[in-house]
């Protein structure tokens, strides 16, 4: 065998090896039910809709902690931790994905804004002429003198 095929034999043992103790601390604790098909756990995705499902997978799980004052420190925390090894032009992509949605809410917030307060803004009627005079009784003055 050549050193390469000698050393993926050796990571291939490692590996059995690992899984078969996994298995044995599943089994000693009472965990012997395998993860099924369409948990978190078991995604090991490589096609666009395995990504997709894993998505939802990870949206479900997120969506249910929401609710939590953790919550938001949590995502802050997550995204810088899952961004650190991206490229600067990668990061920029998603900053502007979020910038959108963020720009969407606002837009929709102040719609539902206008919507609520609904009610006619204050006018000044200006219907009236100018004659104060006649308005305040212009000839009583002259009765004075």
């Amino acid at each position: 065998m050549t050193p390469e095929e000698q050393m993926a034999e050796k990571l291939r043992l490692r590996k059995l090896q690992e899984e078969s103790d996994f298995e044995m601390a599943r089994e000693t604790f009472g965990l012997t039910e395998a993860p099924s098909s369409d948990s978190f756990e078991s995604q090991n995705p490589s096609t666009k809709e395995e990504f997709d499902e894993f998505k939802k997978l990870v949206v479900d799980k997120l969506q249910s902690l929401e609710k939590s004052a953790l919550y938001m420190p949590f995502l802050e925390d997550f995204m810088r931790d899952l961004c650190v090894n991206f490229e600067a032009e990668e990061v920029k992509k998603l900053s502007s994905v979020l910038n959108a949605l963020a720009n969407e809410k606002v837009k929709s917030q102040k719609g539902k804004a206008k919507k609520k307060a609904g009610g006619k803004k204050a006018t000044l009627k200006l219907d009236r002429g100018n004659n104060y005079m006649e308005d305040y009784g212009g000839d009583d003055f002259e009765d004075f003198i």
